[in-house]
């Protein structure tokens, strides 16, 4: 993940901007396992042990469908710098 001039992350399989992507938009992105992935660098099977053991106050999923669950972008990127401080 690369940082942006604005403060804006490059994150592979998003393309543009949040707030291009839903302008006006007060939504905020989910991103999907493999995005998760590519963005914490963390496999699925690793981030699942560490939400069931409550290790490392990872965000919470949120349900999308029946078998579908994502992450909002927000928390985890907020995530990723509460970890860079330790």
């Amino acid at each position: 993940m690369e940082l942006l001039k604005g403060g804006e992350y490059l994150i592979p399989g998003i393309v543009g901007s949040q707030s291009e992507i839903f302008p006006n938009s007060i939504l905020p992105m989910v991103i999907d396992k493999k995005q998760l992935r590519q963005i914490t660098n963390i496999s699925y099977q690793t981030w699942w042990r560490m939400e069931r053991a409550g290790e490392g106050n990872v965000p919470p999923r949120i349900r999308l469908s029946s078998g579908r669950v994502g992450w909002k972008l927000n928390e985890v990127l907020e995530w990723i710098a509460s970890r860079e401080s330790i």
